[in-house]
């Protein structure tokens, strides 16, 4: 049966927004350069005609956007990467 309970305080609701998941990304935003780049291990499989990015890669992308930066990203092969850059 269920019971009633009365004078249970309310907890503080939780962060809105970015994903804690990836928090250690954001320092690594405030701190890098134009210039800088990053590598990201990637195997892309064997009937894949385009590269699909990390779901890591994505989320460091989307968190420096949105911190008014400007990306680039490219495949490479011979290292088994993905590369973001800095460019702006």
């Amino acid at each position: 049966m269920i019971e009633i309970e009365k004078n249970i305080p309310l907890p503080p609701k939780g962060k809105k927004g970015r994903h804690l998941k990836y928090q250690h990304f954001d320092e690594i935003i405030k701190n890098w350069q134009v210039g800088d780049s990053i590598a990201f291990a990637h195997k892309p499989k064997k009937n894949e005609k385009h590269a699909r990015p990390p779901r890591e890669m994505t989320a460091f992308l989307g968190r420096a956007r949105t911190a008014g930066q400007k990306v680039a990203t490219r495949s490479v092969s011979a290292e088994g990467v993905m590369r973001v850059w800095r460019i702006e």
